[in-house]
C-alpha cells in the first residue's frame, strides 16, 4: 500500500531518478513516503544526489498531493540539517 524509502534515493543519479520515482508511484496504492535530502532548485550532486522531488513527481503526474516536513533531529550532519525532508506523496483515490 505504501512505498517507503529512507536515504537510498540520494544514490540515484539525475538521469535515473525519474524512472525510480515513477515506478514507486505505480506500485503504491496509497502513497509514497521518502526521507531524503531535497532542494527547491534543480537536482545537484554534493557527494550524493540532492533532488527536487516535487518537480520530479509533478513531471510524472499531478494526480496526487505532496506534503513536505522538515526533519527535527539535531544529531544529523549539516547537509541533513539543511536539506533533510520527509516527503509524502498521497495518491488521489
Amino acid at each position: 500500500d505504501v512505498v517507503f524509502s529512507d536515504a537510498a534515493l540520494m544514490y540515484i543519479d539525475k538521469h535515473n531518478i525519474y524512472n525510480v520515482l515513477k515506478e514507486a508511484l505505480r506500485i503504491s496504492k496509497i502513497k509514497v513516503v521518502i526521507c531524503e535530502q531535497h532542494t527547491n532548485d534543480v537536482s545537484f550532486r554534493n557527494n550524493k544526489w540532492v533532488h527536487n522531488y516535487v518537480l520530479i513527481f509533478k513531471k510524472i503526474s499531478t494526480d496526487f498531493k505532496i506534503k513536505i516536513y522538515d526533519l527535527k533531529d539535531d544529531n544529523r550532519d549539516e547537509d541533513w540539517k539543511k536539506y533533510g525532508k520527509i516527503i509524502e506523496v498521497i495518491k488521489n483515490l
